[in-house]
C-alpha cells in the first residue's frame, strides 16, 4: 500500500468520526480494509480506468474509490483511497496519482 493510500485511510477514518461516531468509523474502516483485501486476492473485481491513467484500476466501497495497479511483478499495489465526494475538498475525486 502506498504512503498516500495509508494517509487516505487515516483521512477517511477521521471523516467518519466527524460524520458519525468512533464505533461507526471503526466499522467503516474494517469494511474498507476487507474490500482492499478482496482486491489483493482478485484484482479483476475492479474496472480498468486506462482511459484516465495507464494500467490503473478502480473499485469502490460505499463513498470511497480505491485506485490500484498490478505492477510488472504481478503484485497488486493500492495507490489511493479517495472519497468520491469530499465535503472538505471536492477536487479529491479527480486526483489520480501517477
Amino acid at each position: 500500500m502506498s504512503t498516500m493510500a495509508i494517509q487516505d485511510l487515516e483521512m477517511v477514518w477521521t471523516y467518519w468520526i466527524q460524520k458519525s461516531s468512533i464505533t461507526q468509523a471503526d466499522q467503516f474502516y474494517k469494511d474498507l480494509i476487507h474490500t482492499i483485501k478482496k482486491v489483493q486476492v482478485n484484482f479483476t473485481i475492479g474496472r480498468s480506468i486506462e482511459s484516465i491513467r495507464e494500467a490503473y484500476r478502480k473499485t469502490t466501497y460505499q463513498e470511497c474509490a480505491i485506485y490500484y495497479i498490478v505492477n510488472e511483478n504481478g503484485v497488486i499495489e493500492i495507490i489511493r483511497i479517495l472519497p468520491e465526494k469530499s465535503p472538505s475538498n471536492s477536487s479529491n475525486n479527480l486526483e489520480i496519482p501517477s
